[in-house]
């Protein structure tokens, strides 16, 4: 997917435009972006459109694997994500049981303190 078309895609889906692109990079005119889709899209801006569009470096030139974690995950999210990776790959058997433990935990959190007719997760 050709990078014009890759940003559109995801501005659209945003519900984002690409005058909202174009004041968000700092650009004077709506022109310089409008010729983008002919011309390509400058190396220049490849890593300010990233940023804007809280992607990782490498987006733009589909150099991220589709499987990698997004940008803006929490310190939290990382962590856990760190603590499942110790598990080897191979033992596919653990890694599902740490992954539903997780989850569970997580649930339990989230039940309200006053709910005690509801049965927590197990």
């Amino acid at each position: 997917m050709e990078p014009w078309t890759r940003v559109n895609k995801e501005l659209l889906s945003h519900g984002k435009s690409w005058v909202w692109l174009q004041q968000r990079l700092g650009i004077e005119k709506i022109q310089t972006v409008n010729h983008w889709k002919a011309r390509g899209i400058p190396a220049k801006y490849h890593s300010a459109i990233e940023i804007a569009l809280k992607k990782q470096p490498g987006w733009l030139m589909d150099l991220v694997s589709p499987y990698a974690p997004p940008a803006d995950l929490t310190q939290g999210a990382k962590d856990l994500g760190a603590l499942y990776d110790i598990i080897p790959e191979s033992d596919t058997i653990r890694r599902m049981q740490a992954l539903a433990d997780a989850s569970k935990a997580i649930m339990r959190v989230l039940q309200p303190s006053d709910a005690s007719n509801l049965k927590a997760p197990e």
